[in-house]
């Protein structure tokens, strides 16, 4: 008997039956892989071979459906890297290896590949040749997996066939990966596939194919009845466009995280704003905007699926960051067994959220500099041109009819407090002929002044036709200058000065209801 007091586990043998049984693997087959992030389990392999790979491609063979669509019937897998082993290619095929990976590894745990081969297909075929020549195959079926309800794996007996098919396709060393009735892929049509991979393959595998741009390659190809009918070679696409001229590079800062055990680890934010980059389009900047986790180089997240660091937002469309890190920051940043998920330490995720609402508060900023810039330059041409019709008393048709008289709105009374508190309100009111405007002393024992507007002036049409932050800009600048105009004959020096104060004060908001008189 185990004592867990005691701690101790002398004479103890595990009970394993069932454990790695067929329900448990079947479980396991749907553990969140789609068909790019399985496939790419199967890129990365090849990429921490002892001698790593510089060609990777998927071969896709098609044939037509029922409704005469492509649908893939098998998927291969090629790289010419440094090949396996007996052990290590049996071990490859165990739900966790028990290789020690280092720190620039990809893999993590050893069971990414045979996931990711069980979220697609129920057999797999596994040829691989080293440098000694030997060709050495090994496989899984889920039908024997299912009779005998338990995990394993097979050797394969090579033929004379087979060693010719693969040196034709992969050369002297390297692995290939034959996947078979792909009862779980979704989706199964090639159209859909080749678009995911489109999306998918340049961004994750950037850092790796730039790193040897003209010695690495990463392609996909499919066939029909053994013909090639479409060949993609993937170019890298950096989502930060960090190096990019046009790019400005807002954060570069290296995060140092200690663990309660003292060991550390660094992590690395990046963030860029991307405004300036014209080759981005418009949907794309919407579609890839927020942040990226790189492992060791490869894109494990993307996008806005990092909703901790804030929403995607059509005012942050530009922005891009990054957070990078290799095996030794895992514990930290949590990532999660299938390298597609991260749980962060709060420490290091208030850290680099820091960060990244630095750089939000500034693009915000400069959206806002750059939305008012706008709107000042559209309000002095519409001014120049109020300006130009100051003189003009005759209604603007513009080739469409005057609005009808509405003596419903005829008056609008402002009632906001005064900025002075023993100043009188100012009363607006809308009048329909002569000049543009005027500022007279009231009549009304409520009001001491009565501002004016001619809504049917050709200069003030001009302006209605101007979006709203437009609308108030001109009509703030337009009628804060009648305003000081014709106030000079309604009393003195100092009436006009809080007279001028009080109508700043309280214009903004009676502009809304001058702009909505119909």
């Amino acid at each position: 008997m185990y004592n867990f007091a005691k701690n101790k586990n002398t004479d103890i043998e595990l009970d394993s039956k069932g454990v790695v049984g067929h329900k448990f693997i079947k479980s396991r087959r749907v553990s969140g892989y789609s068909i790019e992030s399985a496939l790419g389990e199967l890129f990365d392999n090849p990429q921490d071979q002892i001698v790593s790979a510089t060609k990777i491609t998927a071969h896709f063979h098609l044939e037509k459906s029922s409704i005469n669509k492509l649908q893939c019937k098998k998927i291969l897998v090629l790289d010419n890297g440094s090949g396996m082993d007996y052990d290590t290619l049996r071990n490859c095929h165990s739900l966790g290896s028990s290789r020690v990976y280092s720190q620039k590894c990809l893999g993590r745990f050893g069971e990414g590949g045979i996931l990711g081969s069980l979220s697609i297909a129920s057999r797999r075929k596994t040829y691989t040749r080293s440098e000694s020549g030997v060709l050495l195959a090994r496989g899984y079926d889920m039908d024997l997996v299912k009779e005998q309800d338990t995990w394993g794996s097979f050797p394969i007996e090579v033929t004379p066939e087979d060693e010719k098919w693969f040196s034709d396709l992969v050369g002297e060393t390297g692995t290939i990966v034959v996947l078979e009735s792909l009862d779980l892929m979704r989706p199964i049509t090639w159209q859909s596939v080749k678009t995911r991979l489109l999306d998918y393959l340049p961004t994750t595998y950037d850092k790796w194919l730039s790193e040897d741009p003209t010695g690495r390659e990463i392609s996909f190809k499919s066939f029909v009845n053994d013909k090639c009918q479409d060949y993609k070679i993937v170019k890298p696409v950096d989502p930060l466009y960090w190096y990019h001229d046009k790019n400005q590079q807002l954060r570069d800062e290296l995060i140092n995280h200690e663990y309660d055990d003292g060991t550390k680890t660094k992590v690395r934010v990046r963030v860029s704003y991307i405004k300036g980059i014209k080759e981005v389009k418009r949907g794309d900047r919407n579609k890839t905007q927020g942040g990226y986790v790189y492992r060791n180089g490869r894109i494990i997240i993307s996008g806005t699926r990092l909703i901790h660091m804030g929403e995607s937002h059509n005012d942050y469309r530009n922005l891009r960051y990054s957070i990078e890190y290799d095996a030794s920051g895992d514990a930290a940043m949590g990532t999660s067994p299938s390298k597609n998920g991260i749980h962060m330490d709060q420490s290091l995720h208030d850290k680099i959220l820091h960060l990244v609402r630095e750089a939000r508060a500034y693009i915000a900023h400069d959206l806002r500099k750059d939305k008012d810039e706008k709107n000042k330059e559209q309000a002095d041409g519409i001014l120049k041109k109020v300006a130009e019709n100051l003189g003009n008393s005759e209604p603007a048709t513009r080739g469409r009819k005057s609005k009808a008289p509405n003596k419903k709105s005829e008056k609008v009374t402002i009632l906001r407090q005064p900025a002075k508190k023993d100043y009188n309100l100012i009363q607006v009111s809308h009048h329909r002929n002569g000049s543009i405007g005027e500022c007279v002393m009231s009549t009304s024992s409520e009001f001491r002044y009565d501002l004016t507007i001619n809504r049917d002036h050709p200069a003030v049409q001009e302006i209605f036709e101007q979006d709203s932050n437009v609308q108030e800009l001109c009509f703030n600048l337009l009628l804060t200058t009648l305003n000081a105009a014709s106030v000079i004959s309604c009393g003195t020096e100092e009436e006009s000065r809080l007279l001028r104060d009080n109508f700043v004060n309280t214009f903004s908001n009676s502009l809304r209801n001058l702009t909505t008189i119909s």
